[in-house]
């Protein structure tokens, strides 16, 4: 509760940063009666657009996507507040070391001659002391004030940058032949967040043993529900029905800031809860497919004691990581060095819990694998993940109860893994033999 709390007061503080520091600008410009007073409010915004146009174009570029200039301008005025933020911390952390490490004024004052015929310092000296004391303390000052700010600015630039989502249209549609089994899905998750999907029918006369099973995908981070859509259709191909849904902050559904997983739970709760109110039929048995954080979320859905949570009956996860402090740990280490990776790793992930409004911290999914038990689980990874090391795959699977199952790809990437005929082959298997294990 008290992250949902301080998200909602950073939120306030992005929205209202920008209006009151314009407001503050040209309130100073009228008082100093010069318009160059503006000057450093209007390169923070020139830098905010800098920066918010290469985060949507870099997202875009990453995905093949395009974007709308309504995207754009929410970016640019996201990383305008981000700055302005920073920069009024680093006003503060000036008034507070101006407080705790006053500069010493002049050498003023009766002076004790300890010999009669010593001459006492002349001015100049004492004009001379005082500056070398001025001069260090402010050294001491910025130096401190530049690392604090270094300490707290960077993790934060870096959690903000990485939880937040442009909304992007990716290129990916539907094949002619397959919009007639293709129907688009809205429901909401239970904290509000408009969730978008696409309800994938099969056919039911050519396979009636896959008749009652629904496949539930859960795309990976900056994908979206068209990750899946190949090998949805293939899966179709032999009777099973899916339902593919975009996750908060990703594709057309609602959200702005991504938690890795944590919050998604919702909305795989929420996938399933339409799934048992709108296809009862076709919705008898529940199979989870996921990506990261996709995988996140289902593990994290099926450790849910809710009805929903127990109705998964199986999961198939793709590149799943064990816990995100580790996960944030190795993705510091691949893009800064020491000691600046272990610095953002450690402030990151609680600066996105601020963001995202949960705690991050506590998001270990190998924690909650155990919970699916007597449910099997199949854990697929590829040796050259660029997003999640193997070892991350081989915790989650490590922790695991009976009946599991893995499928570890040499040579091979996350995309490539998803068309693998080895890998539909291993997942169609499951699909056909997945079953809870018998506790009596």
């Amino acid at each position: 509760m008290i992250y949902l709390a301080l998200h909602w007061l950073l939120v306030a503080g992005y929205v209202a940063a920008p209006p009151l520091a314009a407001i503050l600008a040209f309130m100073h410009s009228l008082r100093r009666a010069s318009s160059a007073a503006m000057i450093p409010f209007l390169l923070t915004v020139l830098s905010g657009t800098l920066i918010g146009t290469t985060v949507v174009t870099l997202h875009a570029l990453r995905s093949d996507a395009r974007t709308t200039w309504g995207q754009f301008a929410l970016a640019i005025y996201f990383a305008t507040a981000m700055l302005l933020l920073l920069k009024a911390l680093d006003l503060l952390l000036g008034r507070l070391l101006r407080l705790t490490l006053p500069v010493r004024e002049s050498c003023t004052g009766a002076t004790v001659l300890s010999q009669p015929d010593q001459r006492p310092p002349s001015p100049q000296a004492y004009a001379t002391a005082d500056a070398l004391r001025a001069a260090r303390g402010f050294m001491l000052r910025g130096l401190m004030r530049g690392l604090i700010l270094i300490v707290v600015g960077l993790p934060f630039v870096a959690s903000a940058l990485l939880t937040y989502r442009p909304r992007l249209m990716l290129p990916t549609r539907p094949p002619a032949e397959l919009q007639a089994q293709l129907s688009p899905v809205m429901f909401d998750s239970p904290d509000g967040v408009r969730i978008s999907a696409w309800w994938l029918q099969a056919d039911p006369d050519q396979h009636r043993a896959a008749a009652e099973t629904t496949v539930l995908f859960c795309h990976g981070l900056g994908e979206d529900k068209s990750q899946f859509l190949k090998l949805a259709e293939k899966l179709a191909g032999d009777g099973y029905h899916g339902l593919l849904i975009d996750l908060r902050a990703h594709g057309q559904s609602g959200g702005v800031f991504t938690s890795f997983g944590d919050l998604e739970r919702r909305d795989v709760l929420a996938a399933i809860r339409w799934l048992r109110a709108n296809r009862p039929r076709q919705a008898v048995r529940i199979v989870g497919v996921g990506s990261d954080i996709g995988a996140a979320a289902l593990i994290a859905a099926a450790a849910d004691h809710s009805p929903e949570g127990q109705a998964l009956d199986a999961l198939a996860v793709f590149g799943a990581f064990d816990d995100l402090n580790l996960l944030a740990q190795d993705l510091a280490s691949s893009m800064f060095v020491r000691p600046v990776d272990r610095l953002v790793a450690a402030l990151g992930v609680p600066f996105a819990s601020l963001h995202c409004g949960a705690n991050l911290s506590a998001l270990r999914p190998a924690k909650l694998v155990p919970d699916l038990w007597p449910r099997p689980i199949l854990v697929i990874h590829a040796s050259h993940d660029q997003l999640v090391s193997l070892e991350r795959g081989q915790a989650v699977f490590d922790a695991a109860g009976f009946p599991r199952q893995a499928l570890w790809l040499s040579m091979i990437g996350r995309k490539s893994a998803l068309t693998d005929e080895d890998v539909i082959d291993a997942l169609r298997e499951f699909l056909r033999t997945a079953r809870p294990m018998s506790v009596i």
